[in-house]
């Protein structure tokens, strides 16, 4: 069965429990299944087939669910498309998968910068860039799609069509796409299931970022195994308290996280509270024992560590009780489908004990699009397996086997970073910021916050002839980059540290350290004692130590997890609910001092801010 079918086998089951939960709106298994149908019967008329790359540039939503499996319906390839991208960085990956249909709705349709078709199977107007591209609108086309059958489309299927695209940062300066099949469901929930006991019982929080892998586990893991899907706004996928309230609020049971989120909800006042949970995972990130010991601290639930890659999903996991807080930590054992090596450099098992590099067999992703040489260079022919064909994914990951049989993890072989969850290659940073005219030379790596999560440091050398201030430099890969990939912190330099073959010694790159960096507001120190709180609150956050009241929290190397620790400080400072859109609309100390100090002066109703605590998730 393909992962639709498999969907389409939970529909008949229970045609009326409740699918998908968005901001109050339900959709049942049978409605979802009806409009997923009318849609994907609407795009094959539109010629949408086996081998067709639809573009799916919707937020968070109900409609991204119908869409998702309206393509897999049709028989066509999803490309998610996050809609805060920008949007240079969502025509590159259009044009690079040849994506001819674009699903997104009215509001975003500029935003993809792609030319909408008059009629039902009209081409594209001929506008620069769209390249003939259909776009369907879900929402403004929806009296024509309603117009279509609710019954299940047959598509003519092979196991081997493309089903879903992601892409991943690329080590040669440019992102590249996975390929998954549609014959590969055990890639995406198959094994999780019988793993963690799913269940239509079960409940399940949709947070992902549109253009993650975790987004097909959040989706497929609830919806193929009869289970209820609770979408997390638009905005609000890492505001802790909002967070809380819904798992409070909707009795959640199942949730991915990766640590460095999973580290802001247990240390929220409220999580104790988060009684539903039954089995939180964590991927994209080591996890340390410190945070393992808190959340056995803090939650009876079990906490599954689970490893793979974009292109070799689901390769492992180590689960961890509340009676095993100070256990070593480990990847765990192949999971069903997966094979695990460990490989030295010409490709040989190590010994027991011995570092190799992690190379995963089994179900894996098709390659690369429009890549055939890393393709080749990435996936290699097994040479433990007796079927035909079979290959390995060679995933940069160094690990050791463990005396009780685990895959311990030791590192990176080359420079790939993890930030908040997110594959990122320093070269595409690199790159970008060398495109800027003022730029002479760049290097990326990443250190530790003040919250102890990674955080992102660009290293630069200037033109004889240009300057390149933070702020521009931030502006300018702000047009080009997802945010998760745009340094927090920028670092001028004389000359980059080299190595005897002239090669950038990145280990040679200074630690800026805690010290403030540079910024286009000229210091001013905090007065009042709210200003002085606050500045302490983001000092501890950021690890910065000099913070003045007009610089900006996100070009002081914020971002919206540490945006949603300093407003988990600020409650508890000021016994003020204070929601975490407050700092993104005054991110200076001076700005954020005046809003708590008016609501402390009774004008809450003015700033939003409320005196009694308040469940954001509450109906």
């Amino acid at each position: 069965m393909f992962i639709h079918q498999i969907f389409e086998a939970c529909v008949r089951k229970a045609p009326d429990n409740i699918a998908v939960l968005h901001e109050g709106r339900t959709l049942t298994y049978a409605g979802l299944n009806r409009r997923a149908n009318r849609l994907a019967r609407y795009l094959r008329r539109l010629g949408v087939g086996p081998e067709s790359v639809v573009g799916i540039c919707l937020e968070r939503s109900a409609d991204l669910v119908v869409s998702l499996f309206a393509v897999l319906k049709a028989g066509g390839a999803c490309l998610p498309l996050d809609p805060a991208y920008p949007a240079e960085r969502l025509q590159y990956m259009l044009t690079d998968t040849h994506a001819g249909f674009v699903l997104t709705r009215e509001a975003l349709a500029n935003v993809i910068a792609v030319g909408k078709a008059d009629a039902p199977g009209v081409a594209a107007e001929s506008r620069p860039g769209s390249s003939g591209r259909r776009t369907v609108l879900v929402d403004g086309e929806w009296p024509r799609i309603g117009e279509e059958s609710p019954e299940n489309p047959h598509a003519a299927l092979w196991p081997n069509n493309l089903a879903l695209l992601f892409y991943t940062s690329g080590s040669t300066g440019s992102p590249k796409a996975v390929m998954w099949e549609h014959g590969r469901r055990e890639i995406f929930t198959s094994w999780e299931a019988e793993t963690f006991r799913l269940t239509e019982r079960d409940r399940h929080l949709l947070k992902a970022p549109i253009g993650f892998t975790m987004l097909a586990a959040e989706v497929f893991a609830a919806l193929l195994s009869g289970g209820q899907l609770v979408i997390v706004p638009t905005g609000r996928e890492q505001d802790a308290d909002h967070l809380v309230g819904l798992i409070v609020a909707h009795g959640i049971t199942s949730i991915y996280l990766v640590p460095s989120m999973l580290r802001t909800l247990v240390e929220h006042d409220r999580f104790p509270d988060c009684t539903s949970l039954r089995v939180v995972r964590t991927i994209g990130e080591a996890l340390t024992p410190q945070l393992l010991e808190r959340f056995a601290g803090r939650c009876n639930a079990t906490l599954n560590v689970m490893y793979g890659a974009t292109e070799a999903p689901g390769a492992a996991y180590s689960r961890h009780g509340p009676d095993d807080a100070h256990a070593t930590m480990r990847l765990g054992t192949a999971l069903p489908g997966k094979e695990i090596h460990l490989l030295d450099d010409r490709l040989d098992p190590v010994g027991a004990g011995e570092q190799g590099e992690i190379c995963i067999g089994g179900s894996l992703a098709r390659g690369y699009m429009g890549r055939p040489d890393l393709t080749a260079e990435k996936f290699i022919p097994d040479p433990f397996s007796r079927q035909p064909g079979a290959r390995l994914y060679r995933t940069g990951d160094l690990g050791r086997r463990l005396p009780h049989g685990d895959i311990g993890f030791v590192g990176r072989a080359d420079h790939q970073l993890k930030i908040r969850g997110f594959r990122v290659e320093p070269m595409e940073i690199e790159s970008a910021m060398c495109e800027h005219p003022g730029v002479a030379q760049a290097a990326v790596t990443a250190r530790e916050d003040g919250s102890g999560d990674a955080r992102l440091i660009g290293y630069l050398t200037t033109r004889s002839d240009g300057a390149a201030s933070s702020a521009a430099l931030r502006h300018f890969l702000g047009n080009r980059l997802p945010a998760h990939m745009i340094p927090g912190v920028f670092v001028t330099l004389a000359a980059m540290p080299a190595t005897r073959n002239g090669k950038i010694d990145r280990s040679a790159l200074p630690d800026p350290g805690r010290l403030r960096p540079e910024m286009d507001a000229p210091f001013a120190p905090a007065s009042s004692p709210v200003e002085v709180e606050l500045a302490a609150i983001w000092a501890e956050v950021l690890g910065v130590d000099r913070i003045g009241i007009h610089d900006d929290f996100f070009e002081l190397g914020g971002h919206s997890l540490s945006a949603s620790r300093v407003i988990s400080r600020v409650v508890q400072a000021f016994k003020l609910d204070v929601p975490l859109k407050v700092l993104f609309d005054a991110p200076t100390i001076a700005k954020m001092a005046k809003v708590v100090a008016g609501a402390g002066a009774g004008s809450a109703m003015e700033s939003g801010l409320q005196r009694t605590p308040v469940n954001p998730a509450a109906p």
